[in-house]
């Protein structure tokens, strides 16, 4: 076989030459490069693989090689997390009598790869020279040719006391390049040029192949360290923060049924009539401070003294709770997660979640979700009454799909947002469908406090992820709280988690729901065993 020269590397597939593929680590920082092997025409020589990579599409070849392999797969460790890069692999062929390219520096920053030394003039040289001083030759192989301005050297020894690369004539215009004079300022004799001293590349295959790259997070990493900035997202930038509310009625009483109150709104609408009244007195007023906010001294607190009326906000909603239960349904409400740690799936660059992750069920947030247990009901759910709404059945391209859009209302303890879900029940107690919000209205009653929220919810196809969130259902027979062991979290520190759960548990491994949320995330539990999040686990203390 005729071979030209200077050689080009060859391929089994010409359709095949240049980078292949680009993949990400999943630690955020680095990406794995692949590409198909190349071979020599010529058996004297070897074959290797100039890297190339770049921020910017056009520049990803004028930037110049950033490391020389001879594997056909390495990874790059260098990024800043969910920024795209663009990347091309050429192939190089050399005599190995005329470079030592295995006796390069290997690289800090990507496997399996050596980078080619850089450095420039320490004097100018003239074109017969065979001494070339320069600022540093650390990095240099002991043998190779080096490409100074248009003309390239070989050379056969380095001095490192004297930073002196040292040629012999017939190493000055090698592979039939001029030898020409040198400046430090990178004149040439008749032109300026760059300056840098670089090692010579090889004989290239001239593919133009660039592949786009992004470093991402994926499992078992998780975007939570301080070092690659991806924190702990602690302010919720797109719904309305409700916590406020929450917080004013957390402390919302049952309506106590003593005293003038002893009549029951339930024994009205049962048919019984006790011939009482609602309202009445109300409580003790030990007040500690006056109008203006102002402590009072213990003997002008008036203590035990009697009052008739009522807090208009807590009847209100202790009245709709009332006929909550009456016309209403418990139901189990979970909040979708805002804010916390994000999940290894999260797109830094586009802030997309998989819809289909199973450790974040699509909202970017580790775990997902988290359960309201409501503290006035020994079951733990909230009340909400449904309208009557059309149960529709639908024919679509894709087949019969169902369509059903409730409203509904409830009290304003908890804060239903748009995202959350509930889980609605049949009457013999076995799940029927979950629910997503879809939209809230919120009215004021008096005082700028809220008197209720209505909601539309959407039924969710039980294909859907969201079905795969671990909830307790009925925690009604003497709940109870149980604790996880301590753990410790990066960034976070040690913490526990709280795990409600009712008598009929009586071993762990019945256990089959979500932890509480601290520190920013809970953890799913599967037959009594907690599922590790954020690279670490409890153990549950019964």
């Amino acid at each position: 076989m005729s071979i030209c020269y200077p050689p080009r590397p060859i391929f089994a597939k010409p359709t095949h030459a240049g980078l292949g593929r680009v993949q990400p680590g999943g630690d955020g920082i680095s990406v794995s490069l692949r590409w198909d092997p190349a071979y020599s025409p010529d058996e004297d020589y070897l074959v290797g693989y100039n890297i190339y990579f770049s921020s910017a599409r056009y520049d990803v070849f004028s930037e110049g090689v950033k490391y020389f392999t001879l594997a056909t797969e390495i990874a790059v460790s260098q990024f800043i997390p969910g920024d795209t890069n663009y990347f091309a692999v050429r192939a190089t062929l050399w005599n190995p009598i005329d470079m030592n390219s295995t006796g390069l520096a290997h690289a800090t920053t990507a496997t399996d790869a050596y980078v080619y030394p850089e450095t420039i003039l320490s004097a100018d040289i003239t074109i017969i020279d065979t001494q070339i001083p320069v600022l540093d030759v650390t990095d240099f192989a002991t043998f190779g040719i080096i490409k100074i301005g248009g003309e390239l050297i070989k050379y056969y020894f380095i001095n490192s006391v004297t930073n002196t690369i040292l040629t012999t004539p017939d190493g000055r215009g090698y592979l039939g390049t001029e030898a020409r004079l040198h400046a430090v300022d990178g004149y040439d004799g008749y032109i300026q040029r760059d300056p840098t001293i670089t090692y010579f590349l090889g004989y290239e295959d001239p593919n133009e192949v660039i592949v786009l790259g992004e470093p991402q997070f994926r499992p078992p990493h998780h975007a939570f360290n301080e070092i690659d900035g991806y924190k702990r997202q602690n302010e919720d930038l797109l719904t309305t923060n409700l916590t406020a509310s929450d917080e004013t009625n957390e402390d919302l009483q049952r309506y106590d049924y003593s005293g003038y109150h002893q009549t029951s709104m339930l024994d009205y609408f049962s048919g019984k009539c006790l011939g009482s009244y609602h309202g009445g007195e109300f409580g003790c007023a030990c007040p500690t401070s006056n109008q203006y906010g102002d402590a009072l001294e213990p003997g002008q607190q008036n203590c035990n003294i009697k009052v008739r009326g009522f807090n208009l906000q807590e009847a209100n909603m202790r009245r709709e709770e009332m006929l909550l239960e009456i016309t209403g349904e418990p139901v189990v409400f979970v909040r979708r997660k805002w804010t916390g740690i994000r999940c290894s799936c999260f797109r830094h660059n586009n802030q997309h979640p998989d819809a289909r992750c199973h450790n974040c069920y699509g909202t970017g947030f580790e775990t997902g979700y988290d359960q309201y247990f409501n503290q006035r009901r020994s079951d733990r759910r909230i009340l909400v009454r449904f309208d009557p709404t059309t149960d529709d059945l639908l024919q679509m391209d894709r087949g019969l799909t169902q369509e059903f859009k409730p409203t509904g209302w409830t009290i304003t303890v908890p804060a239903i947002k748009d995202r959350d879900f509930i889980i609605r029940f049949n009457e013999d107690g076995t799940d029927e469908f979950r629910y997503e919000v879809l939209n809230v209205t919120r009215n004021k009653l008096l005082f700028s406090l809220s008197g209720a929220q209505k909601f539309q919810l959407q039924r969710v196809d039980k294909t859907d992820m969201i079905y795969m969130w671990r909830a307790a259902r009925d925690v009604a027979k003497f709940p109870r709280v149980i604790m996880t062991s301590i753990s410790n979290l990066a960034v976070h520190g040690p913490h526990m988690h709280e795990i409600v759960v009712n008598e009929d548990i009586t071993d762990v491994s019945q256990i089959n729901q979500t932890t509480g949320y601290n520190a920013g995330h809970n953890h799913s539990i599967i037959n009594g065993e907690i599922q590790e999040t954020l690279n670490h686990t409890h153990n549950i203390i019964l």
